[in-house]
């Protein structure tokens, strides 16, 4: 009897190749290709100011400080909360 789940393992199943001979780009180097343009991009926008919050730094160093402190260990979710709608 052929199980439902029974995982079938096709060769080269995840593997992307083009259709012309050219040049191999290894993965570390397009896995740093693309978070280095991440970085740029971000970067740009923080340093023209296009990227920004309401958030002062002020208030990043004061939250920061009270990460610690009590009043953040009431915020934290209980695993027995309960999110049902009371009737």
């Amino acid at each position: 009897m052929l199980s439902p789940f029974r995982i079938t393992r096709i060769k080269e199943t995840l593997v992307l190749r083009s259709t012309k001979k050219s040049a191999s780009v290894s993965p570390f180097a397009f896995g740093s290709l693309i978070v280095g343009i991440f970085i740029a991009i971000t970067g740009l926008g923080i340093l023209t100011e296009h990227w920004k919050n309401s958030i002062s730094k002020d208030e990043y160093q004061f939250r920061f400080q009270q990460l610690e402190s009590p009043l953040w260990g009431v915020l934290k979710i209980s695993k027995s909360m309960s999110f049902r709608a009371k009737r």
